[in-house]
């Protein structure tokens, strides 16, 4: 790996294009310019096709999930962002509870009560993800909703090709 001395306004610019917690500035940079992952990357580059395999009926359910009318009556993003993850629970049963383990500094993302998420952190907004038992925080930015669904999508092993599909279904 070698090191380069940037300016501080491009470095900036490049965090400033963070989509997921914790990506390297490799990581961004190669999903600007359109590189794969290296030696050095978190995994392989996805071509937006997924393999034929125990996922692919689940994500091909999920894209007309996000393209069928249901999500669009949900005005709000944060109503949105619930729905996404109603979904992702329907489809996931037997992986989701792996989201409750997502945290971020001082917060927990999920829990399975409201009093979980308030004891982790002030003006958590706890709210029930629709006709599952978890809750989720959601007094967060859009940003930061994309952000922490992202992390879920990895969680629950979604390929990696829907991913910006699915977190930009939170602003339509």
């Amino acid at each position: 790996m070698k090191t380069i001395d940037i300016e501080d306004d491009i470095y900036g610019y490049i965090l400033a294009k963070t989509t997921t917690i914790g990506e390297d500035a490799s990581s961004i940079l190669r999903r600007l310019l359109g590189l794969p992952h290296g030696q050095g990357g978190r995994g392989q580059a996805s071509s937006g096709a997924e393999a034929a395999g125990p996922d692919s009926d689940i994500v091909a359910k999920l894209r007309s999930y996000l393209a069928g009318g249901e999500l669009k009556l949900a005005r709000q993003p944060t109503d949105r962002y619930l729905h996404i993850l109603a979904k992702l629970a329907e489809l996931f049963p037997d992986r989701y509870e792996r989201v409750l383990q997502l945290e971020g500094r001082k917060r927990s993302y999920f829990g399975l009560s409201p009093d979980a998420l308030v004891s982790s952190g002030q003006s958590v907004s706890p709210k029930q993800i629709p006709g599952t038992r978890y809750w989720a925080l959601t007094n967060l930015s859009t940003i930061y909703k994309k952000q922490v669904l992202r992390q879920v999508l990895q969680c629950l092993s979604v390929p990696e090709g829907v991913h910006d599909t699915v977190v930009n279904a939170i602003e339509r």
